[in-house]
């Protein structure tokens, strides 16, 4: 019968003990000009902290296969300073290594990202990353996916993101779920996004997405194409409310007047107030405001 030394056992400790020592955080651009050169440089377990600002990209991002966050700045009210901007040209993230939920994206924007086919703005094949307080803004595709599109079994999970302004020509405005693949999603807001059907999540075939105390509205022209798993909490509306109407009683007066300069400046998404999504609420937003007064339509 074999037996295992003992000095094998303490090595094989020893490497593990170290390797978690050894991981570290690595800032973009003050030790690599670039994510995806930190990606390049980063062993499992690191964190690359990305600054404030605006990252314009040629190439999508992708993670290598890699157990590591890539994690963004967020403002005193918790929404993204890191704008991560495909230019209308690549899509912005691409996994596609079998990574798990070991690899997070948190607290970044990717906006104004383009691609003719699947996920204008992140493709997920095979893998089963997190994004957390994330924003995807401001894709388009063709087909399969102005935002987001997953196949292969892939397993995502998207908490806390705010998804908008997407666009697909066909299918799948923001979300197309492909071969098996199980999108969850989590306290989210899936607003504004446009496609021939499923505007907010098209569900084809075997896949499935698992929505969970999150709000989907104003998605033209259907919400959601396909079977999908209701968790409890959500909402699906045509519209998104009457904007102003804070309390809910059909009206907006002084009480909602009240709840709106309670928002006043910067207010991360979703922010009822934010009647522009700008990310502020402002005198613009106080204009819209009185748009509505008095009873909702």
């Amino acid at each position: 019968m074999s037996k295992t030394h003992p000095g094998a056992i303490l090595l094989a400790a020893f490497f593990v003990s170290t390797s978690a020592a050894f991981a570290e955080t690595i800032e973009v651009p003050a030790d690599h000009p670039t994510i995806q050169a930190a990606i390049e440089a980063a062993v499992p377990g690191d964190v690359i902290n990305v600054a404030a600002g605006s990252f314009v990209i040629r190439t999508a991002i992708d993670p290598l296969g890699k157990g590591i966050e890539v994690r963004g700045a967020l403002d005193a009210e918790g929404r993204p300073l890191t704008r991560i901007n495909g230019e209308a040209t690549t899509r912005i993230v691409d996994v596609k290594t079998g990574e798990t939920n070991t690899t997070v994206f948190r607290n970044l924007r990717f906006e104004n990202s383009a691609r003719t086919s699947f996920g204008g703005v992140v493709r997920i094949t095979g893998a089963s990353p997190v994004f957390e307080t994330c924003e995807i803004r401001g894709g388009s595709a063709i087909y399969k996916g102005g935002g987001v599109w997953t196949r292969d079994d892939a397993a995502p999970i998207f908490r806390d993101c705010l998804v908008t302004e997407n666009q697909c020509e066909i299918v799948g405005g923001a979300f197309f779920a492909d071969d098996s693949s199980v999108i969850t999603i989590q306290n989210c807001v899936i607003r504004d996004n446009t496609a021939q059907s499923g505007a907010a999540i098209y569900i084809n075939g075997s896949a499935n997405a698992a929505l969970e105390d999150s709000t989907l509205c104003n998605n033209q022209t259907t919400q959601i194409d396909g079977a999908f798993s209701d968790l409890g909490g959500n909402s699906l509306t045509n519209t998104c409310g009457c904007l102003g109407d804070f309390n809910g009683d059909g009206m907006v007066n002084g009480v909602d007047l009240g709840s709106f300069f309670s928002f006043w400046g910067r207010c991360p998404a979703p922010c009822p107030a934010d009647q522009n999504n700008d990310g502020v609420v402002n005198g613009i937003d106080l204009g819209l405001f009185f748009a509505y007064w008095g009873e909702c339509p």
